[in-house]
């Protein structure tokens, strides 16, 4: 198809590739264009200073794919690879890198600005990120601070008025220490609730109220939390672990997790 308008950026520098991520966190566009196919759109760009990638949003009107992402991409001595649909990882960094070129290009602004908006609609179709519990970390580590976290979760046999006893309760504690046995700043923003093996996800409080607070021998700091969850979300043969999504003295949120637990019964 015939490009019915056409931008040339010549790239400040050429960023080496990293191996934590996708190469397309280093790309750097250099030409982009639209089709008259009912809104495709293509960028040219390098990924380092031997290979060049293209980019290709499809926007034909009547094609199954429209909306997606390909790339290609080509070595000046090896050659080339064939086109292929673009992954989450790669899409997450492309729109890293297509932020970037913008703010040390701003008179090409309005043309990314739309290319970051369909990468940004082309990652809500993979839905929400799958979970593999068992490899959150039962601790980590934080500025001058840790964290971990103890669970139990019960259900109550015991006669009498008070909860039903289809109701599952869960005790999540977080705790841990600070340099200097300083108390460890922890905001927490949410804790969930997930089945061993399934990681079927069965209770979230978002931004959560503690129950009790306190100190653990010398310098262990602890938060204590309390949730209800419906019995007919628990299958009392299953474990579970309680996951928190948490800050450590300001750092970036961090997800730590309880060893897996039974389901207890009190009576």
């Amino acid at each position: 198809m015939p490009a019915i308008s056409t931008s040339t950026v010549r790239p400040v520098a050429t960023a080496a590739v990293s191996s934590k991520v996708t190469p397309f966190a280093a790309f750097l566009p250099m030409k982009l264009s639209k089709l008259r196919d009912g809104g495709s759109i293509i960028v040219d760009g390098q990924l380092n200073k031997s290979v060049s990638a293209k980019i290709r949003m499809d926007g034909g009107i009547n094609s199954p794919t429209r909306g997606q992402f390909f790339a290609s991409t080509k070595h000046f001595l090896k050659g080339g690879t064939a086109e292929r649909a673009m992954t989450k990882a790669e899409l997450e960094d492309l729109s890293q890198a297509i932020t970037k070129h913008m703010a040390n290009t701003p008179g090409r602004q309005p043309e990314y600005v739309e290319l970051n908006k369909r990468i940004k609609e082309a990652l809500a179709k993979f839905g929400p990120a799958k979970v593999n519990v068992a490899k959150i970390p039962t601790s980590v580590v934080g500025p001058n601070a840790n964290a971990s976290v103890e669970g139990s979760m019960w259900v109550s046999r015991m006669p009498g008025p008070g909860p039903k006893s289809n109701t599952v309760h869960v005790s999540a504690k977080l705790q841990g220490n600070g340099f200097d046995d300083s108390a460890p700043n922890y905001g927490v923003k949410k804790i969930e609730v997930y089945e061993k093996g399934t990681n079927k996800l069965v209770a979230t409080i978002n931004n959560p109220k503690e129950t009790d607070a306190g100190r653990i021998g010398r310098g262990t700091h602890y938060h204590e939390f309390a949730l209800s969850i419906p019995g007919s979300k628990v299958d009392l043969t299953k474990q579970y672990s309680v996951v928190f999504t948490t800050t450590i003295n300001g750092s970036a949120p961090k997800q730590v997790r309880s060893e897996f637990m039974n389901v207890g019964q009190v009576f």
